[in-house]
């Protein structure tokens, strides 16, 4: 798993230090597509729809080595907001990435779990909390939300039950279409309640 930071090309960091900012109220807007996982067929192997720490869920498994998986939006969302849950096993884990950008893209992202849960695409930004770790055996909340018009683009996870954003950028040049999956070789996690929110229609 790419262990870089987020290539400077395009990309301005403009965290705030608080990191309290409030993401949009995402029950404001139109759910345009979720993905329950239910029923579900991942095609490539490594991934299967299953229960996990009971939620349904697609889960990896990287016993044989590094599994990438992509999740293709049914609709381009110019401003939109995609949310997500994260699954990651104790005494099990691997890194896991869920990247809203393939590699190669202009704006690629590289938001990744390692496998002790530390979120790395802003690790050491928060000197309150350089490290930020999310620990095996829960599920948690992330976000991502953009603006095409605008080029901006955030990352967000939720903590004690308010979406707090953790990291922001500018320059990007266009929506994202999906989201692009790795789970790391050597353990297993899993991904769920996939929600695509138009954050300009309500």
């Amino acid at each position: 798993m790419r262990k870089t930071a987020v290539p400077v090309l395009l990309m301005a960091v403009l965290f705030s230090l608080a990191g309290l900012c409030a993401a949009e109220n995402s029950q404001e807007h139109a759910l345009v597509w979720q993905e329950s996982f239910i029923d579900y067929a991942a095609v490539v192997p490594g991934w299967q729809a299953a229960e996990v720490d009971g939620r349904q869920a697609l889960q990896y498994d990287g016993a044989a080595g590094k599994v990438e998986i992509q999740i293709m939006f049914p609709v381009t969302v110019k401003h939109g907001r995609v949310e997500f849950m994260v699954y990651q096993p104790s005494g099990t884990s691997s890194n896991f990435g869920i990247k809203p950008y393939p590699k190669n893209h202009p704006n690629f992202i590289d938001f990744w779990l390692s496998k002790g849960g530390e979120a790395r695409l802003w690790r050491d930004i928060d000197p309150n909390n350089p490290n930020d770790i999310y620990p095996n055996g829960s599920w948690y909340e992330f976000a991502f939300e953009w603006d095409a018009a605008k080029g901006t683009f955030a990352a967000y996870a939720k903590i004690n039950g308010t979406w707090v954003q953790k990291w922001t950028t500018a320059g990007v040049i266009e929506a994202p279409l999906g989201l692009y999956l790795d789970g790391g070789s050597g353990g297993s996690g899993a991904i769920a309640d996939l929600r695509l929110y138009d954050l300009n229609s309500k």
